[in-house]
């Protein structure tokens, strides 16, 4: 997958997931959901951020997954998500997302 076609997919997904938080803000699920492609989305657009940068970059991520946590915050639940994050973090630091 394309550098391009990911941005793309990510911001299909965000756009999703507003539409529906917009409807059911306490949808944990969709909130996880929504951490991470904003995650995913902020993890690519800035390839050359430095680390305090980019950790900027990822508020809006971390904010969200804060509000899922304090709906529900089930150990598999999280699992799947922390999984979702690392393997965000894993390409990047390959050099998937940074423009190649």
């Amino acid at each position: 997958m394309t550098v391009w076609a990911r941005r793309q997919y990510l911001d299909v997904a965000i756009a999703k997931c507003r539409e529906l938080l917009d409807k059911t803000p306490e949808l944990y699920e969709v909130l996880y959901a929504y951490g991470t492609a904003l995650a995913g989305r902020q993890w690519s657009a800035k390839s050359g951020a430095v680390d305090s940068e980019r950790a900027q970059l990822l508020r809006p991520a971390i904010e969200t997954y804060q509000r899922a946590m304090s709906i529900f915050a089930g150990p598999a639940v999280l699992q799947r998500h922390a999984c979702a994050i690392c393997a965000i973090c894993k390409r990047r630091v390959r050099g998937v997302g940074a423009g190649h």
